[in-house]
């Protein structure tokens, strides 16, 4: 999930921060100790800024492709989490007005026993509006 709500308002020059959060409150017992996530929005209307790590493990970072609006990590944890955890914080300035989608894509998942959890993912979208 992307930040608090589904959706949230900065003004241009302004910045705003998105934590990328797993809630695991639904999970039933199910631990995470491995994911890849992929976040893409809109980089005419938002610029990435930086990432700051969460309370989950270590992480690895991939801006290779944030001028375009692609950001990856990989993040572990060693003997996995069954609580729900911030995975990093992202901060994006405005650049112009409109409307994007912070979208979210977990491209893996896995618990402490290296097997695929992927399938027990979903993931939200976080809108971001920009106005002048």
């Amino acid at each position: 999930m992307v930040g608090d709500s589904a959706a949230s308002s900065i003004t241009v020059g302004n910045q705003i921060t998105l934590p990328i959060v797993v809630d695991m409150t639904q999970a039933a017992g199910l631990d995470i100790a491995s994911l890849q996530v992929k976040v893409t929005w809109n980089a005419s209307i938002v610029t990435y800024v930086s990432v700051t790590p969460g309370t989950f493990g270590s992480l690895t970072l991939n801006e290779t492709d944030v001028a375009t609006g692609t950001f990856m990590a990989n993040l572990f944890h060693v003997t996995g989490t069954k609580e729900s955890f911030t995975a990093l914080v992202l901060t994006f300035s405005g650049t112009s007005a409109g409307t994007t989608p912070v979208e979210i894509e977990i491209t893996t998942a896995g618990n402490e026993l290296a097997q695929s959890v992927l399938d027990k993912v979903t993931t939200r979208k976080h809108d971001v509006t920009v106005s002048n």
